[in-house]
């Protein structure tokens, strides 16, 4: 029974006895009666004083949760702004480095540029200074020279010593072909396989007619106007000329086959005679206590960055040779 049924009843209880005139029942029931309303009375003060200070804890409470909020508040605005920073400056970071390095790659690309234009006005100085030459020494040299050879043959009519001539007119040619050797070397417009083939295939038909021996050609090449430096054409040229000089020293052949062919970057030089062969020749050659030109052929490549094989007797040749380039 909870207090305020206490009430209710003590109450009921003592205007009972008062309506009944018992006196000492009314007085206990009074009493009680007051005491359980003092009890509720204080338990209702108490009940405020405990949702007072409930309302006050709960005020506090939301005090303190505002004052949280709000640090909370300023300290996730304080992340935020640092965050945006950092972002700043990273992206201001990475915005220098771009920066920096395509500042340093034109420059660097400058250079080059620059680099290249040198390289480009030094090679079309030397390209002019190699056509001056080539054409000076074709327009006053090749004059002269061409003029000696004519005088000579002039005087051949004339009652003079045929032999001294013959002298004058052999080292006549033979400088009119130097000079033509090294108008070839100088002139640019020859630094490709096509000039090299035909020169190298001239030379060898002017050099074996006349020694009489008989000469039979082919020249095959893909790319006639693939480019090779003036040095490096030089060098295959004075291979193949020191071959064709072996051949007429040491071979004692009387018909000669020239195949010049160019596959790709690979240029070759294949010569074949029905000479003697590399053994006879070189037995030859050691009986005179002279060499039979091999070891000079082989040194000629080798400056030249080829590769020379021989065979001997084979194919009904007396030997064969072949010369290969990398161009």
């Amino acid at each position: 029974m909870d207090i305020y049924d206490k009430i209710t009843l003590f109450q009921y209880a003592f205007k009972s006895y008062q309506n009944l005139g018992k006196q000492k029942e009314y007085f206990y029931y009074l009493g009680q009666y007051e005491i359980c309303t003092s009890e509720y009375k204080e338990g209702e003060r108490v009940l405020g004083l405990y949702q007072r200070l409930s309302e006050i804890n709960q005020y506090y409470n939301s005090i303190e949760l505002e004052k949280l909020y709000a640090e909370m508040k300023a300290h996730r605005f304080y992340i935020y702004c640092l965050s945006l920073f950092i972002i700043a400056c990273l992206f201001s970071f990475i915005l220098y480095s771009v920066i920096s390095n395509s500042r340093k790659k034109a420059k660097e690309q400058e250079q080059k540029q620059v680099k290249l234009l040198k390289e480009i006005e030094y090679q079309q100085r030397l390209y002019d200074e190699r056509c001056r030459i080539a054409q000076e020494i074709h327009d006053d040299l090749g004059t002269t020279v061409t003029s000696i050879i004519m005088r000579v043959e002039m005087a051949k009519r004339l009652p003079v010593d045929s032999k001294i001539l013959d002298h004058l007119s052999t080292s006549a040619d033979e400088i009119y072909n130097q000079l033509n050797e090294v108008i070839w070397n100088l002139n640019v417009k020859n630094d490709n396989v096509g000039s090299l083939s035909n020169y190298i295939l001239c030379f060898v038909k002017s050099f074996f007619e006349q020694i009489a021996i008989e000469i039979k050609s082919e020249v095959k090449c893909t790319n006639p106007e693939m480019r090779i430096d003036g040095h490096r054409r030089r060098l295959i040229f004075l291979c193949c000329k020191e071959l064709i000089n072996n051949i007429a020293k040491h071979s004692k052949a009387t018909k000669v086959e020239l195949r010049i062919y160019q596959e790709d970057n690979k240029f070759t030089v294949e010569v074949c005679d029905n000479g003697i062969g590399m053994v006879a020749s070189k037995a030859n050659a050691n009986s005179r206590k002279g060499g039979n030109g091999i070891g000079n052929i082989k040194l000629q490549v080798a400056t030249a960055n080829g590769l020379v094989e021989w065979f001997d007797n084979t194919d009904g040749c007396g030997c064969k040779a072949i010369i290969s380039f990398f161009i």
